[in-house]
């Protein structure tokens, strides 16, 4: 079916209220990483896999944590080969929680991330 024009409207456009914009808007900021967590996950990124002991590593941020907030945390990484990362039918991703992947390998990442950031603090 053919139109024979542009399109037209058949309700007028209602007035808008309420809010009015001062100026212009402003991009939100993200807080600042602190030194001390961006140092750690340089750190938890040099060291071999916290499962088979190889490299390279992509750091794995906890998932699921006992009095973490929802957001991803870097003070909670642990180091892990992309197969046990996200890559492989084995991977933490994959399985969908650090609970099933505990089940499968028997390694427990949120207390290994535990421990290297409170290792970390000590240094």
């Amino acid at each position: 079916m053919k139109r024979g024009g542009p399109l037209k409207r058949h309700t007028p456009l209602r007035a808008k209220t309420g809010l009015r914009r001062s100026g212009p808007i402003k991009p939100k900021r993200k807080p600042a990483k602190p030194k001390d967590e961006a140092a750690h996950l340089e750190r938890v990124g040099r060291m071999p896999c916290c499962v088979t002991g190889r490299s390279p590593v992509v750091v794995h941020h906890i998932m699921h944590m006992e009095g973490k907030a929802k957001r991803r945390d870097d003070r909670y990484v642990v180091p892990l080969i992309p197969e046990l990362h996200n890559m492989g039918n084995q991977s933490v991703h994959l399985l969908g929680s650090e609970r099933r992947f505990l089940e499968m390998h028997g390694v427990d990442l949120p207390a290994i991330a535990r421990r290297l950031w409170e290792k970390g603090l000590q240094e």
